[in-house]
């Protein structure tokens, strides 16, 4: 593998972190059957095959010119001929969130009140979830699906990590994801400063 596949499959990956955490639900229709079939065979594991398949189209859209679409590419056209409009949708589905920057991905949590999004399935994964081991919490101060997502469990005490407080929460900290859209404290140890504190020194 070249340097080049290497990034081109590095940017994927994050690519599709980010969409698993947070916008587009993980695809599984026919869509990403047909695109394997069609592209040629390599050297890796079938395991883990569609995504290199994917960081490979990812990579040939982001060089396309900007008056240029996927769709509209020798390469788009060649893959995309002849599927159907669902096996379409899913294909091109894949490429948007694998070119999808962590940043707009952030903001879109932030447009959604902090809250991860789940699927239906997920959701009901979800409850069950709650139920065991955040049951009176209401997730105003504190994102539950997000650590549900995560495999978050809390503490022998009761208490959550920082990674989903919500700017809301009373010891909001830099250790959140959500720390570039608030005001953030920092913990030294078991001390916590407060925003305003901290940027007073």
């Amino acid at each position: 593998m070249t340097p080049q596949d290497r990034e081109l499959e590095a940017r994927v990956g994050r690519g599709q972190e980010a969409m698993g955490q947070a916008i587009t639900y993980p695809m599984s229709g026919p869509g990403l059957t047909t695109l394997d079939a069609r592209m040629p065979r390599d050297r890796g594991p079938d395991d883990g095959r569609h995504m290199r398949n994917i960081a490979r189209l990812a990579g040939y859209a982001a060089m396309l010119p900007p008056e240029m679409t996927f769709e509209d590419s020798p390469m788009g056209r060649q893959v995309l001929s002849g599927m159907s409009i669902l096996e379409r949708e899913d294909l091109l589905r894949e490429l948007t969130a694998a070119a999808t920057p962590q940043a707009q991905v952030t903001d879109a949590l932030v447009r959604q009140s902090f809250n991860t999004q789940l699927s239906p399935q997920e959701e009901t994964q979800f409850a069950t979830w709650k139920q065991q081991y955040a049951p009176r919490d209401s997730g105003q101060d504190y994102d539950l699906r997000g650590a549900f997502k995560a495999g978050l469990r809390p503490d022998h005490t009761g208490h959550w990590p920082d990674t989903f407080k919500k700017p809301s929460h009373p010891t909001f900290s830099t250790g959140s994801i959500y720390a570039p859209h608030g005001k953030p404290g920092v913990w030294h140890g078991e001390v916590y400063t407060p925003y305003e504190q901290r940027k007073r020194r």
